[in-house]
């Protein structure tokens, strides 16, 4: 229970701290990127992998295992590890559009 608390009150005090160290509005954009974004981007890759694996029966009777993985998982991937930190303006469809050319 200790530890809890202890580990509670760290993770309170980063946070608390965390607009202190914060120069611009960049820096908070970055902060709460690497605090709050990512760790639901890495929730998100897994959720859409179950998803996926749940829905795969369907997207190949269908014809859509590509679209239905893209939305699923890449997606996700895309936006958790290959978005630039700090910036939430990033699209994937964007990125997409750049590869097509």
């Amino acid at each position: 229970m200790k530890k809890l608390i202890a580990l509670i009150l760290a993770v309170a005090f980063v946070l608390a701290s965390v607009p202190a160290f914060a120069g611009n509005e960049n820096d908070v954009d970055v902060a709460n990127d690497i605090v709050f974004a990512r760790p639901l981007g890495f929730v998100s890759i897994v959720a859409g992998a179950g998803l996926f694996i749940v829905s795969l029966p369907l997207a190949i009777i269908s014809g859509s295992v590509n679209k239905t993985g893209q939305t699923l998982v890449g997606n996700p991937v895309k936006y958790t590890l290959v978005r630039p930190i700090g910036d939430f303006e990033y699209s994937v469809d964007a990125d997409r559009e750049d590869t097509e050319r």
